[in-house]
């Protein structure tokens, strides 16, 4: 066991033992407010986001990713997952979260890849992810472009429901203050788009 995990193991058993837990509001299975959000997997976020955004445990179903972005909007596992929370769970709303001072944007992808290298990657294994990696890089590169480019993706996905909007912010890490850049209730391309599929 690693030193890591043997303190998680340790935290764990304390937070049970002393109820802990209890501190926390109950949760059920579904998102009580009927929410789905996809950000980014900075570890800034993750106790804040909630908070930050008026909700509290149990409330959204939170899928995340580098750069909270993704490539195909049809078979990707966070399309998969949203499909999910909407058919299975309930959501109503997506909210797609992008933050200011986004790490994945400033990776360079010539020493992201000699990393890879250094710690054994094969060429192979380089060369045949080398193409997604440079487009996911590229895909984050301005932050309202991107946010607008994800909403458009999950909006235009034929296993998303034309009924669900799809919102886009950019939340500050710091204070978490939002901007909103997409107001998927007023999407009205969406809707035309869709109902021509």
């Amino acid at each position: 066991m690693s030193r890591l995990l043997e303190e998680i193991v340790n935290a764990n058993l304390e937070f049970v033992q002393s109820n802990r837990w209890d501190q926390f509001p109950r949760a059920a299975g579904k998102p009580a407010r009927k929410l789905a959000i996809f950000t980014c997997m900075d570890c800034r976020l993750a106790e804040f986001i909630l908070p930050a955004l008026g909700l509290q445990r149990g409330d959204a179903k939170v899928i995340k990713s580098a750069g909270n972005t993704f490539l195909d909007n049809e078979n990707d596992s966070v399309i998969i997952s949203l499909a999910v929370a909407i058919f299975s769970l309930g959501v109503e709303e997506v909210l797609v979260v992008g933050h200011y001072d986004c790490g994945i944007g400033k990776i360079e992808i010539d020493e992201f890849v000699e990393k890879m290298k250094s710690r054994g990657i094969t060429e192979e294994a380089i060369q045949s992810s080398r193409e997604t990696i440079r487009q996911w890089m590229r895909n984050t590169g301005n932050l309202v472009d991107s946010v607008k480019d994800v909403c458009r993706k999950i909006a235009s996905s034929p296993i998303i429901p034309a009924d669900i909007p799809v919102h886009g912010l950019l939340i500050h890490p710091l204070t978490g203050m939002i901007q909103v850049v997409v107001n998927g209730s007023n999407d009205i391309s969406r809707t035309e788009e869709q109902q021509s599929r």
